[in-house]
C-alpha cells in the first residue's frame, strides 16, 4: 500500500477571508488613470504612507542592550570552559546555536586568556555604541523597504470617500482577488521579473507591535558578521543570518499588518510584495497587474473623468457604476452615537445611518477575526528577513 503525501495550501486560510471585493480609492489624475487602462496596481513603501508610523518597526531598545551585553559574559564563561552551551541561559541559546559557538570558540582558541577579557571588554563597549548607532536604522528599516498597496473592503464609507477619493471628486476601483495568483510581472524598468505578493487583513490595536526580537536578531547578526571580520585568525568572513535562527520569521509581515485602532474606520486590506533582485528593492514604486472587476464614480467628479473612466470601462470590459449608485438611501442625519471620531471628522459606519450597499461586501471582522499570520508560506518571509540583514551590513 503506497503512501499518500496530502500537501495543504497554507494561503487557503487567508483566501477563504478575503471579500468579493476589495476596493481601492483614488484621485482623478493622469496616474491613476494610467495604472487603470495598464491593468497595474502601484505598491509603495511605508515612509510615503499618510500614517507616520505605518510599518515602522517598534522594539525596546534597553531589554536588547541587556540581552548583548549578558550573552558577552556568557560566551567569556564559555570558551573558557566554565560552562556547557546546556548550562548557558535560554536568551543565548535561542540566538547562538551550539555550533556556532564552537565555531566562534575555535576561532578565538589562540587568544590568551587575558588578551580574551581585554578584547570582551573593547566588544562590549563596541557593542553598545553599535546598538546606539544602529536604533535608528533598524527602526525605519521596514518601512523603508516593505512595499504594498492598500485596499478597503467597503464602498460605503464617507471617510474614505472623502479622504482617498479626493472628497467624492475621483473614483474607486473594485478588484476581485479570490484565485489572484500573487505572481505576477512588475517593476518599472523590466516588467519580466517575478515577484510574490500576499493579501493580509489589517488587525487594529491600541499598542503598537512589539518586533523586539525581530530587531534583537537584527543586531546580533550584525555584531557577529563584524565579529568575524575584524577578529577572526582565518579572516572568515561569515553570513549571520544564514547560521542564527531568526526568532520570528513573519516579523516584516506582522508589522507591515499592524495599524493603530484610530484608522479602524478604513477597513483596511494590503497586497505586500518581496522582490527577489536588488533593482526591484531600489525602486520607490513597483507595479503588479491585475485587471479591475468594477468602477464606481464619485458623487462630484467632473463630467469630463466620468467621461475617460466609463470610456474605459467600456474598452476594457469593466463593470462601471454611475454616479450615486452606490447610496440607495440618504440619511437626513449621522446617529450620533455610534459615530467613531478621529480629530474632529466624523465618520459613520457603513452598516449604519440609513446606507443600504449596492454591491455587499461581507464585513471586516467577519474576515479578520480569523487571520492566521502563521500560515503564510515562509519563502516570502525569509527572504524579507535576509534582506533586512544585508541591508545592515
Amino acid at each position: 500500500m503506497r503512501n499518500i503525501i496530502v500537501c495543504i495550501n497554507p494561503l487557503d486560510g487567508i483566501q477563504s477571508m478575503i471579500p468579493p471585493m476589495l476596493f481601492r480609492y483614488r484621485s482623478c489624475n493622469e496616474l491613476s488613470l494610467q495604472a487603470l487602462w495598464d491593468d497595474k496596481i502601484w505598491l509603495s513603501k511605508g515612509n510615503v504612507m499618510n500614517d507616520d508610523y505605518d510599518a515602522l518597526l517598534y522594539f525596546d531598545k534597553a531589554k536588547i542592550t541587556a540581552h548583548v551585553l549578558q550573552a558577552i559574559n556568557e560566551f567569556s564563561r564559555f570558551t573558557s570552559g566554565k560552562v556547557s552551551w546546556e548550562e548557558l541561559p535560554q536568551v543565548v541559546q535561542r540566538f547562538f546555536p551550539r555550533e556556532v559557538l564552537c565555531q566562534m570558540r575555535e576561532s578565538v582558541a589562540h587568544i590568551t586568556a587575558k588578551d580574551m577579557e581585554t578584547y570582551l571588554r573593547h566588544f562590549e563597549a563596541f557593542s553598545q555604541n553599535a546598538i546606539k548607532a544602529y536604533s535608528p536604522k533598524i527602526s525605519v528599516l521596514t518601512q523603508n523597504t516593505l512595499k504594498f498597496a492598500c485596499f478597503s473592503d467597503t464602498i460605503t464609507s464617507a471617510n474614505m470617500w472623502g479622504h482617498y477619493a479626493s472628497s467624492s471628486t475621483g473614483f474607486s476601483i473594485g478588484y476581485n482577488f479570490r484565485g489572484f495568483p500573487y505572481v505576477d510581472s512588475v517593476g518599472e524598468g523590466n516588467s519580466e521579473l517575478p515577484t510574490r505578493c500576499e493579501l493580509f487583513p489589517i488587525i487594529y490595536q491600541s499598542r503598537r507591535y512589539d518586533a523586539t526580537p525581530y530587531a534583537e536578531w537584527l543586531l546580533i547578526c550584525s555584531l557577529v558578521n563584524d565579529y568575524f571580520k575584524t577578529f577572526s585568525s582565518q579572516g572568515n568572513i561569515l553570513d549571520a543570518a544564514k547560521i542564527l535562527p531568526c526568532p520570528d520569521m513573519l516579523a516584516p509581515i506582522k508589522i507591515m499588518i499592524h495599524k493603530s485602532t484610530e484608522w479602524k474606520s478604513e477597513h483596511e486590506w494590503r497586497l505586500m510584495g518581496t522582490f527577489a533582485t536588488p533593482a526591484l528593492l531600489s525602486e520607490e514604486h513597483t507595479f503588479v497587474k491585475k485587471k479591475a472587476s468594477a468602477i464606481y464614480l464619485g458623487r462630484k467628479i467632473s463630467p469630463i473623468y466620468a467621461r475617460l473612466l466609463l470610456d474605459i470601462a467600456r474598452e476594457k470590459r469593466i463593470k462601471a457604476a454611475p454616479r450615486n449608485c452606490v447610496f440607495e438611501s440618504q440619511p437626513p442625519f449621522y446617529p450620533t452615537s455610534a459615530v467613531p471620531k478621529m480629530g474632529n471628522i466624523a465618520q459613520p459606519l457603513p452598516a449604519q445611518a440609513g446606507l443600504r450597499m449596492r454591491h455587499t461586501p461581507r464585513g471586516y471582522t467577519k474576515y479578520s477575526g480569523g487571520f492566521k499570520p502563521w500560515l503564510v508560506p515562509k519563502s516570502l518571509s525569509e527572504c524579507s528577513c535576509r534582506l533586512h540583514v544585508s541591508l545592515l551590513l
